[in-house]
């Protein structure tokens, strides 16, 4: 490629990285999901409406944890 052909020992040269932490694997780990103040997603089965996004997720669906 390009970058190869221009310094070929790689000398004076970045090689950039994207975040560690995007993965979307990441969004699970921590503190127990419904444990208080965890922002931890749950492993579910379905991403609709009613598996685990209402009571006790938000406010406005009754109560927050």
């Amino acid at each position: 490629d390009q970058l190869a052909l221009k310094s070929p020992k790689g000398q004076n040269t970045v090689l950039m990285q994207g975040p560690r932490k995007s993965r979307k694997a990441f969004r699970h780990f921590g503190r127990a999901p419904g444990v208080p103040h965890s922002s931890t997603a749950p492993y579910v089965r379905s991403k609709g409406r009613k598996f685990e996004k209402g009571r006790g997720r938000r406010a406005s669906r009754g109560y927050k944890v």
